[in-house]
């Protein structure tokens, strides 16, 4: 770059503009297509969805039954083309505008080689002089525009490394106290539920309103109630995988949020409605159901 720019400052600027333009374009483009991939990430997990029932086996029988399969189809292909047609419209927007960018790089570039073609023609420098700035030239090119292009990656990388620090940088909803009180080893009068309700986040329509419910020591209770009712997130509770919005539960009289989550969930044991059939041998699965139990 010393050496063109000593042969003339005009080509130093001229070789300049071949490599800023496709960075400058790189760069604009890379936030676009970021802030299309953030936008797009809704669709592109229906279609994941989709493309799950229509080729699991565990979905094959019903899919077959009922005759739907070709719903499921139309849903992923109309999803499919229409993900396709944004990302081929951005895809050629950056194509057109880089080639743009191009163009002005090489009329840019023809310029200084015709300028020093030019001064090697009046006799103003050697043969070897015009082959030594025709190499520094090219060179020099392919280093600036290499050098910016890495700098336009970099930014591209960084957009998408934002994502991963702000899931970083997510902190825990359920709070533990600096000093927790140990969990019972056993539970010599009851478990209370003292005027709990839960709501799910960003819902307004609450799950439990109000509960009481006080179950003694050596009870057995059975939960009965209509789908959705709030039967799974009364226990859900009571794991405390999450908190109740209203009131408290508590163990012997101690709110369950002054113990330790682990400990606390070291002590139950629990077998959800949807659980999860490990493609294990039987004793693998109930292994797994048990281990957690036994610590």
């Amino acid at each position: 770059m010393g050496l063109i720019t000593s042969l003339s400052w005009i080509v130093g600027i001229a070789l300049t503009i071949t490599a800023v333009p496709v960075a400058l374009v790189r760069l604009i483009y890379s936030k676009r297509i970021h802030h299309w991939k953030l936008t797009y990430t809704v669709k592109e997990r229906k279609i994941w969805y989709f493309h799950w029932l229509l080729t699991s086996d565990c979905n094959a029988k019903e899919i077959k039954l009922f005759d739907i399969g070709y719903l499921f189809m139309k849903k992923y292909h109309n999803l499919s083309k229409e993900l396709r047609n944004e990302r081929f419209s951005l895809k050629f927007k950056s194509f057109a505008t880089e080639l743009l960018a191009h163009i002005v790089g090489v009329v840019a570039i023809f310029g200084s080689l015709v300028f020093i073609a030019q001064r090697a023609f009046q006799g103003n420098m050697t043969v070897g002089d015009t082959v030594m700035y025709f190499g520094s030239l090219q060179q020099s090119q392919s280093s600036l525009f290499a050098l910016l292009k890495s700098f336009a990656y970099l930014y591209e990388d960084n957009l998408f490394l934002t994502t991963l620090y702000e899931f970083l940088d997510f902190k825990p909803t359920l709070k533990e106290l600096p000093n927790p009180l140990p969990v019972p080893e056993v539970i010599t009068e009851w478990i209370s539920f003292e005027s709990v309700g839960f709501c799910y986040p960003g819902q307004e329509i609450k799950i439990l309103e109000n509960i009481n419910l006080h179950i003694s020591s050596g009870q057995t209770i059975a939960f009965v109630g209509e789908n959705g009712s709030g039967k799974t997130t009364l226990i859900k509770l009571l794991c405390r995988l999450y908190d109740p919005t209203e009131g408290r539960i508590t163990f012997d009289g101690i709110d369950i949020r002054d113990f330790k989550i682990s400990d606390l969930q070291k002590k139950i044991s629990i077998v959800f409605q949807d659980y999860i059939h490990y493609n294990l041998t039987i004793r693998e699965n109930i292994w797994h159901y048990c281990v957690h139990c036994i610590g």
